[in-house]
């Protein structure tokens, strides 16, 4: 592995981090000023002045981007204005109900996508491959608000199986989890399909089987590595995607976790915490991504990274 390419991406990450956050930084300020969300529109002017003050309002867009900047360097990242705890610790208190959440669901997404994917094109234009396509381009052009609120009406509101939202017990994790790996599967599904079908129609495969290899062979030791890199490939942009899909199934159903937490920041601009969520979600799709072009190199001998990065 060359030292001087993981190097060189660590410093572009940096650099992505810092822009993606300058970016937030600004408009979140220019978008309006916390203080009517907070106080209300029947505030008196000293009440405004005296808020404004004690959260750095008051000054120049400049002088609280250096300030922010400089307490950032040194890991405070700034108080939340409506928690008046750090912004830090009001996203970590509600990042494991996240993380769970999304552990499980990858696992789910991971195992149902690529598992449909590959049973689909294996059996290549058949009723067995249409009927998977159908519904994984149903997964696929669903919005997740859709799907979660079909849900609650089908299992909570007509069935009453399940809760329609909050935490707690386990039974309080299927709606949120099936909601978002019926979607995200879909993406995968759809990826590993198109991999294998290129992949088994290669001059390799007939070689293989003209050897008398078993067909479970030839895909377990030809098939599936070679159609690996177009999946890993999209599981850095996926990392976004679920991410996303967390903000708003979290908000679907009540789930305690940072997706919910930065509507409700966004909403009433809690401008720290906001900023630390991006953060959060920037740094998970960059190490997301640096892992993705590491393991290319594991995947497939042929890819080089020193002939990747000229």
């Amino acid at each position: 592995m060359n030292s001087a390419y993981i190097i060189r991406k660590v410093l572009r990450a940096i650099l992505t981090v810092w822009m993606v956050t300058t970016f937030v930084f600004l408009i979140l300020r220019l978008s309006g000023d916390p203080t009517v969300s907070v106080l209300g529109l029947e505030a008196s002017p000293e009440a405004v002045e005296a808020f404004r003050a004690k959260w750095g309002l008051d000054k120049p867009i400049s002088v609280q981007y250096f300030d922010f900047i400089s307490n950032a360097i040194k890991g405070d990242l700034g108080p939340s204005i409506l928690e008046g705890r750090s912004a830090l610790k009001a996203v970590l208190s509600r990042l494991p109900n996240t993380l769970i959440l999304m552990v499980i669901t990858t696992s789910l997404t991971f195992i149902v996508g690529i598992s449909l994917g590959l049973l689909a094109s294996l059996y290549h234009n058949t009723n067995k491959d249409r009927f998977i396509m159908v519904i994984a381009v149903a997964g696929y052009s669903m919005p997740t608000f859709v799907v979660g609120i079909l849900l609650v009406l089908l299992f909570s509101v007509k069935l009453g199986w399940l809760p329609s939202g909050g935490s707690g017990t386990w039974a309080h994790f299927i709606l949120p989890v099936l909601t978002m790996t019926l979607v995200e599967s879909a993406v995968f599904a759809r990826f590993t399909r198109s991999a294998m079908l290129e992949v088994l129609y290669q001059p390799y495969i007939k070689t293989a089987l003209a050897k008398g290899l078993s067909w479970w062979q030839i895909v377990r030791r030809h098939a599936l590595p070679n159609a690996s890199i177009p999946i890993v490939t999209i599981m850095g942009f996926w990392i976004g995607l679920i991410i996303a899909g967390a903000v708003i199934t979290e908000s679907i159903f009540g789930w305690p976790g940072i997706g919910r937490l930065l509507v409700y920041s966004v909403k009433h601009r809690d401008y720290n915490v906001v900023q630390v969520i991006v953060m959060f979600i920037s740094c998970s799709m960059i190490f997301t991504n640096l892992m993705v072009d590491i393991l290319y190199g594991f995947l497939d001998p042929r890819v080089s990274i020193e002939r990747g990065e000229e």
